[in-house]
């Protein structure tokens, strides 16, 4: 009897470690986003890439600074969309009160974006405290194991969504603005509207590849320890077994 229970226990807390593992790449992803975002100098050299100054009517400094002010914005960094630009030759307003309602929208979800990362990161390090607590043989053997198929799960889902983006990518951000924000309230019509074109499609599928790439890259190299670590596992057992 105290053998089930304790094997229930065990099987509870291996499920609680996999769920903050998961959760923990998660919070990596959330990261890369933050990260990406805020890199202005990558997004200058995206538009010296994109060559769309004649189609903007800016220069790419002009564009990588209406953008950053976007960013501190939604990142509420700054509480103003005030920004001059000049565009086709006349120094301008860059964005108009429907494109700042829209920001605020996308300023809301970043908000509970950074809430659900900080949760992440807290459910995840009790997952891994009880685990360590509770397990009492080969932990550090069973908690690479479970990262190892947690991120071979996370990369699985990505990938799909990556393969979605690079097929498709107009129908994959149509769908993440009809699931987190007013669909109506995000579309815009470029004739008349810098900001939608300061922000091509193109841009923002670099832009993803680039998250995932980076998060793919941290997630990696904790991949790569635990498998390390099981390997000098395996070999050392051997010897044992001798």
């Amino acid at each position: 009897m105290m053998e089930q229970m304790t094997g229930k226990s065990n099987g509870f807390v291996r499920v609680l470690l996999a769920i903050g593992l998961v959760l923990l790449i998660l919070a990596a992803v959330i990261t890369s986003i933050e990260y990406c975002a805020k890199d202005s100098g990558w997004l200058m050299k995206e538009y010296e890439r994109l060559d769309i100054n004649d189609y903007t009517g800016m220069s790419n400094e002009d564009m990588t600074l209406a953008f950053m002010t976007m960013v501190d914005f939604v990142t509420s960094k700054s509480d103003s969309m005030n920004v001059k630009v000049n565009c086709f030759g006349e120094e301008v307003e860059m964005y108009n009160e429907t494109e700042a309602a829209h920001l605020y929208d996308v300023r809301n979800l970043y908000t509970g974006v950074m809430w659900a990362r900080a949760c992440c990161i807290s459910v995840a390090i009790i997952g891994i405290a009880v685990f360590m607590i509770v397990e009492k043989h080969d932990r550090f053997r069973h908690l690479s194991k479970t990262y190892l198929i947690c991120f071979a799960a996370v990369t699985g889902f990505f990938v799909l969504i990556a393969a979605w983006a690079l097929v498709d990518f107009r129908s994959l951000w149509y769908a993440f603005h009809e699931v987190f924000l007013c669909i109506e309230g995000s579309t815009f019509d470029p004739a008349v509207s810098r900001m939608i074109r300061i922000c091509p499609e193109r841009l923002f599928l670099d832009m993803c590849m680039r998250i995932c790439a980076i998060a793919f890259g941290i997630c990696l190299i904790a991949a790569a320890a635990a498998i390390v670590y099981l390997c000098v596992c395996s070999k050392d057992k051997k010897v044992y077994y001798k």
